[in-house]
Order: C-alpha cells, then structure tokens, then sequence
C-alpha cells in the first residue's frame, strides 16, 4: 500500500518521504527449545525454557524526489537517535504497539541522486500491546482481558497498612503501606509511589498479579483510597 507507514520516535516514514513498499516481512517469536540429543535414544528430547525469543519486522522503503545524501543523514539520526526498547507503530496494524529496536546497520543503495532504496529492520519483542490496554484507568469491580494472553499490568494503590487485591484466582498482598506503590508486573518491580524507593518488603505474596484471558472478578481489602491500572493487553507478534 502506497499509504503504509511506521512510526518511531514520535515521527513518521511519511515525515522523511519514504514509500514503504509490498514486501514488509513479519517474522514470528521462536520458542526457546533446546533439543538434546542421547545416547541409544532416537530421535532428541526438548528442554522447553517457557518463553518466546524476540521477533523481527523489516520495512522495504523507497526515497524518491528528495537529495538522498542529505535524506539518508537525517533518517540515520531519526533511526537511531535512542537506544534501547521504544514503541513502533504499523499504520497496517493500527490496534497495536510493537516493543522494538533497530541496532543492525542498513545499506541505502542509490540509484539516483533523488532516488533510492532500503530495508530498515526492527528487532521487536514477541508480543504486541492493544492500545486499548495502554491507558490508564481506575480499576473496576470487574475486568475483561479481550486476549488469549496473561496481561501483565502496571497497578498503583494508594492506601496504608495491610492490603489485598485480587483479580480473578490471583491475589495481590500488600503488608505496612505508607501512602501507597507502583506495581509492575512486566519489570517484577514494586516501588512507591513516586519511584524514588524500593517496596519489595511491602509485597507478601508471588507471583506478580496478572490479567487471566476474559471475564474477572476484582475484589479489594483493606484502606484503599484509590486503584488504577494499566492493564496492558497482549497479544504475540
């Protein structure tokens, strides 16, 4: 689609004249298997480690009527102007935020002094959020994970002393809060509320609380003075 773009960074491919062309490749997450052979038994046994290895999302551009020398410096700074995990966006996917990274090089081939050609390849986490799961809200008496996936939520509890939070079978336990915390349940972290200071001692219980697929019951005890999350639908690239 001559339409198609990618954001990144807060700016767009449409924002340096490039023309995605057909070809974007979406590689799915392998799972992280190792197979080990035996002695005298055929055939090899699997050690699964229970989790999916990064994915890849390549984009075949075009840049055509600009100065490619100047054009390819200022998509070269746009690129790779941060390091580390940001959101991609695919305007072809327009429910979904990628987690992703481009750390390998890419060859702008030119072909003309306005006119050239190149595939920017994205490392990206093997899941994929809804934006619908991105903004936070207060959480409610029930709760609905639209995903086959367990969510992985950002909650933030104001309150003091002991407090429990359950969502559907699994249980928050908080012990000795003093104003409130931020639980993240991706990053494993619990921290107060303005995340200057480590919480763990707060939390009782484990795992870290997540979001079942489908209908679930919230329950709260203790003094709760407010509860919001971010309840971060996923689902795999």
């Amino acid at each position: 689609m001559a339409d198609r773009f990618f954001k990144w960074l807060g700016k767009t491919s449409e924002d340096y004249g490039l023309i995605i062309n057909s070809g974007v490749t979406d590689i799915s997450p392998e799972r992280d298997v190792e197979y080990i052979a035996i002695n005298g038994l055929d055939g090899e046994l699997s050690l699964d480690r229970g989790r999916y290895k990064n994915a890849a999302k390549s984009f075949p551009v075009t840049s055509d009527g600009v100065n490619i020398e100047e054009n390819v410096t200022a998509i070269s700074n746009w690129l790779k102007g941060s390091a580390g995990w940001h959101q991609l966006e695919d305007s072809s996917h327009p429910n979904h935020i990628y987690i992703a990274q481009i750390s390998d090089e890419y060859n702008f081939e030119t072909l003309l002094s306005d006119f050239g050609k190149a595939i920017i390849k994205f490392i990206v986490k093997p899941y994929k959020y809804l934006k619908s799961g991105l903004d936070e809200m207060v959480l409610p008496a029930t709760i609905t994970n639209p995903t086959s996936r367990l969510a992985k939520p950002i909650i933030t509890i104001k309150g003091s002393g002991n407090i429990s939070l359950k969502i559907g079978a699994n249980t928050l336990s908080l012990k000795g809060v003093d104003g409130g915390v931020v639980v993240d349940s991706l990053t494993q972290t619990i921290t107060s509320l303005d995340g200057s200071r480590t919480q763990f001692t707060k939390m009782t219980s484990y795992p870290f609380p997540f979001i079942e697929p489908g209908k679930q019951v919230v329950t709260k005890t203790g003094t709760i003075t407010e509860c919001k999350i971010i309840p971060r639908w996923e689902d795999l690239v």
